[in-house]
């Protein structure tokens, strides 16, 4: 009976731990500012939320350019890098994670 009610109420235990989240900061004038940020929720972000997509998008190219390096891969030499570079605009850009810098560039 027990393993019956298991098909009606879900489990919410297959999420993973909450990772690590990369930020991009960019530099806009001589100081550093966040170049990802999250959109705000509107009623209508049910049906349409183009903002939430790019904003999630942008998250998960950050990720794997993290996991790209850490493995030990030569930035310069991958198309994630190049894709950071571009939505940071061009501009010096830097990766952080936890308030640590991981990766510089320069445009």
């Amino acid at each position: 009976m027990k393993s019956l009610w298991r098909i009606f109420i879900p489990t919410w235990r297959f999420f993973d731990e909450v990772g690590v989240h990369p930020e991009l900061l960019v530099k806009i004038d001589g100081q550093w500012r966040s170049m990802v940020n999250r959109p705000r929720v509107r009623w209508f972000a049910l049906f349409f939320n183009p903002e939430f997509g790019y904003y999630h998008a942008s998250n998960n190219l950050l990720e794997r350019l993290l996991v790209e390096v850490a493995a030990g891969a030569d930035p310069e030499h991958l198309v994630s890098f190049a894709l950071v570079r571009d939505l940071a605009g061009g501009r010096e850009f830097k990766l952080t994670v936890n308030g640590e810098s991981v990766l510089e560039a320069q445009p």
